[in-house]
């Protein structure tokens, strides 16, 4: 029995081994069974099992998909957003990310949504809008009370409508200054209207200006949607004024991909085409956009990036930006005020959101003295003088911004007195306060609505900036809440022959309350100001003394002095090689919105070599000039009508007075002494003592039979 077991045990082994020697030989490399069988050939390789492709729905494809390649989708609050994303659920992704937008933590103080009112002004812009009657600029373009229309006729938009005399300024349109009130009137009303109007009208300038995507000389006027200017006050005011929008139900997934794709690019856009001149205002937009676009959207890919770069920039543009004095570099308040509340602005929102690390530890001592010129530039009533480019302000608007200044500077008294209308704070005590480096000058006996104050310019301009007017030697005068003395101001920026002509006569030295020869113009190059003397001397008298050689072969000096806290005497001394010459000294007086240019008299006194005026205002805050001529060749004095402006396309009608006298030769000096007195029956008489030096100048004024001896030394 155990034999035959053996055998068959034997027998199996035998066969077995015998069928695996019939075996091929096999193929190392292949992936087949290696415990044999009866397959002779190599086998197929299994597939992979195919996903199957995804189709979109509808409502995937109104996604612009760039955006989720823009976005940094592992940022904190953005999982729902990823997650819907991984699925290829791209609609549901960008309305998770329209949620997250609306609740994110992100501080944003341009705009924290915690006031839901709106005043009448704005929601009637807001209201105009509706009817495509755009606000391109607050108060300015209007006809019949109603912003100008750009309604095509179809109900359409007619985005190359220019209003009548705006000129090349019309070009904000590209601004979208409107937007910001549709949102306000949104959040304070809840009606979805005003989101609605925003989103066709966004979405129609899109349209018909989508970005470039080949190089665009952006300095042509017909580029000036993509002008350096345009681009970051678009970036700025679309964070100021998406908070608004976010809050309304209409704000859907797809809009938010066009709205942030564009966004993104734009941005990209601006940093490819920073403006050509570091130290200019639309230089510092753009670096502010960049770093205000880091910091509030940080879920975008490129915002530490963008962070990086921009704080650097706009560090670098505080010294840019703004003299040793802190008198702002292009010489007007008006631009001056901006710059700093980018500056002011991009601070807080650093701030808020913890990353002042990327700003210098002198940021803020700078910033500093530039909002003390600001301070000390407004009068006590909250107006403030039109300088170089510069254009009234409401009260709020200055009110508002040295109240900023306060709480930026909590321990500075002088910014919480001027900001909260003396209710608080330390009333200051100067007198004669100077910022020789840009060439302003203030004389002032107080600082409350009975204060009168003299501000003498003489700009230090010898880069030629753009906003600086050629009117050296200029001074304007406000007492007990009257301007007396208002500046000619801007009117237009130019833009066809007949405004460029009018801007050319307003920012001319002859427009000026100072001196000219021949009442040519001051041409470039020749409006370098320099500073020679700020003194306050014994007696209640200070007096300020700068020079300018506003011709080639004739320079001005002026010397201004206060005396008793009461009247100015103003010293003007014309020297140079010009020879055979007449020499003007203008000064150009107030209106009266009741009885216009006759609120100004005249006061003829030729016969003496003097020539003069004095208001009638029935308040009996009143003023007197009255201008003497050392030089009795070719003298003449005369009166007529000139103009100021102090907002764009408004001038009023006012009276000047001039006198002239010829520069007989090389070595000739003409000399006036002018006397200003709030005592328009004061008697009033001037004189040189001595000869013209130039280490200094005494003159006798008599008031009111009163002799006041004046001099200064250099």
């Amino acid at each position: 029995m155990v034999i035959r077991k053996f055998m068959i045990l034997a027998l199996a082994a035998i066969m077995t081994l015998g069928v695996a020697c019939e075996q091929p030989e096999r193929d190392w490399d292949d992936n087949s069974n290696t415990q044999g069988g009866t397959n002779t050939s190599k086998p197929d390789p299994t597939p992979e099992p195919e996903e199957p492709e995804y189709e979109l729905t509808e409502d995937d494809k109104k996604v612009n998909l760039e955006m989720f390649d823009l976005l940094n989708l592992d940022y904190s609050g953005l999982a729902a957003v990823k997650k819907e994303y991984n699925q290829k659920h791209y609609a549901k992704a960008a309305d998770e990310l329209v949620k997250y937008m609306r609740y994110r933590t992100v501080a944003n103080p341009l705009n924290p949504l915690t006031d839901k009112t709106i005043t009448s002004a704005g929601k009637f812009i807001a209201d105009q809008a509706l009817e495509l009657r755009f606000a391109v600029k607050l108060n300015t373009w209007m006809e019949g009370g109603n912003y100008y229309s750009f309604d095509d006729g179809q109900g359409g938009i007619n985005w190359d409508f220019v209003a009548p005399g705006a000129g090349d300024e019309f070009y904000q349109k590209h601004w979208h200054a409107w937007f910001f009130y549709l949102g306000q009137a949104l959040f304070a009303t809840g009606e979805e209207k005003y989101f609605d109007a925003w989103k066709e009208q966004y979405a129609d300038w899109l349209k018909h200006y989508p970005l470039p995507t080949e190089k665009v000389d952006i300095y042509l006027p017909e580029n000036k949607m993509w002008g350096c200017l345009s681009l970051a006050n678009r970036i700025t005011s679309q964070l100021k004024n998406l908070p608004f929008f976010f809050t309304s139900t209409h704000f859907t997934g797809d809009w938010l991909s066009t709205v942030l794709v564009e966004f993104h690019k734009t941005v990209e856009f601006s940093r490819a085409n920073p403006y050509y001149e570091k130290a200019s205002n639309i230089r510092l937009a753009q670096d502010v956009a960049l770093v205000q676009a880091a910091v509030l959207m940080p879920e975008f890919k490129k915002s530490a990036e963008w962070l990086s770069e921009g704080s650097k920039n706009i560090t670098d543009q505080l010294v840019r930006q703004f003299n040793a004095d802190g008198s702002p570099l292009e010489l007007s308040p008006s631009y001056g005020m901006g710059v700093i509340e980018n500056f002011r602005a991009t601070y807080e929102v650093v701030q808020a959101n913890n990353k002042l690390s990327y700003m210098t530890a002198n940021y803020l001592s700078m910033l500093e003295k530039a909002c003390m010129f600001i301070t000390d530039y407004i009068y006590p009533d909250y107006s403030w003088e039109c300088f170089n480019d510069t254009f009234a302000q409401s009260v709020g608007v200055l009110s508002r911004n040295v109240g900023n200044y306060a709480a930026m500077f909590p321990n500075n008294g002088k910014f919480k007195y001027v900001g909260s209308g003396g209710t608080s704070g330390t009333k200051p005590t100067e007198k004669l306060i100077s910022y020789p480096v840009g060439g302003f000058y203030f004389l002032r006996n107080g600082w409350d609505d009975k204060s009168t104050i003299l501000i003498y310019t003489n700009n230090a301009n010898p880069k030629n900036y753009t906003h600086c007017h050629h009117d050296n030697g200029t001074f304007s005068l406000w007492s007990r809440g009257r301007n007396f003395m208002p500046d000619a101001g801007v009117f237009t920026y130019g833009g066809d022959n007949g405004l460029d002509d009018i801007r050319d006569r307003n920012k001319s030295a002859a427009s000026h309350n100072t001196l000219t020869k021949d009442l040519a113009p001051i041409a470039k190059g020749y409006c370098a100001g320099k500073h020679l003397l700020s003194q306050e001397q014994s007696g209640g008298v200070n007096v300020v003394v700068a020079e300018n050689k506003s011709y080639s072969d004739l320079s001005h000096r002026r010397g201004v002095f206060m005396v008793d806290d009461t009247f100015y005497v103003v010293v003007d001394e014309a020297y140079g090689t010009a020879a055979g010459v007449p020499v003007n000294v203008s000064f150009h007086l107030c209106a009266d919105k009741n009885k216009g240019i006759d609120v100004v008299t005249i006061d003829n006194q030729s016969s003496n070599y003097a020539y003069g005026a004095h208001t009638t205002f029935s308040d009996g805050v009143n003023m007197k000039w009255l201008t003497f001529s050392e030089t009795h060749t070719g003298f003449k004095g005369e009166s007529g009508t000139s103009y100021y402006s102090e907002k764009l396309n408004t001038e009023t009608a006012r009276k000047f007075y001039r006198l002239t006298a010829t520069k007989q030769s090389a070595s000739d000096v003409v000399r006036f002494i002018t006397v200003i007195h709030p005592d328009t029956s004061a008697s009033i008489g001037a004189e040189f003592v001595g000869a013209y030096s130039s280490n200094g100048t005494t003159v006798k004024v008599t008031v009111k039979g009163k002799t006041y001896n004046l001099s200064y030394k250099l």
